[in-house]
């Protein structure tokens, strides 16, 4: 399902799709060099990863999801596609009813689109 939500958002970088350019210019008003340096990261580094250039490592990916305020996940998709609105929404459900919230999405879609 996440495939197919994914496939509308087609990346410049199919090898190794990150939109870290696309979340940097939609929750931050900071430069290139400016959001490298927020993160404690050389400009050249940063370059490399947002290019596609380089992969980014865990702790680079975690860092710079934390700092956008997302979950480190999103940075796989394009700020514009919905699972990360529903990402957003699941992820205000207290732990203790997340068995529940996934039951009754899995209901909803089941009756909405007959899925078995």
């Amino acid at each position: 399902m996440l495939h197919l939500a994914m496939s509308d958002f087609e990346h410049k970088n199919a090898r190794h799709p990150i939109y870290l350019e696309e979340w940097r210019k939609s929750l931050t008003d900071l430069s290139q060099a400016g959001f490298a340096d927020a993160l404690g990261m050389h400009q050249s580094s940063y370059s490399y990863i947002e290019s596609g250039t380089r992969r980014a490592n865990l702790d680079q990916l975690f860092n710079i999801a934390d700092y956008l305020g997302i979950e480190p996940e999103q940075l796989f998709r394009s700020p514009e596609d919905p699972v990360n609105g529903l990402i957003g929404l699941f992820a205000k459900v207290p732990k203790k009813d997340k068995k529940k919230a996934v039951g009754l999405f899995r209901a909803i879609l089941k009756e909405s689109f007959d899925l078995t």
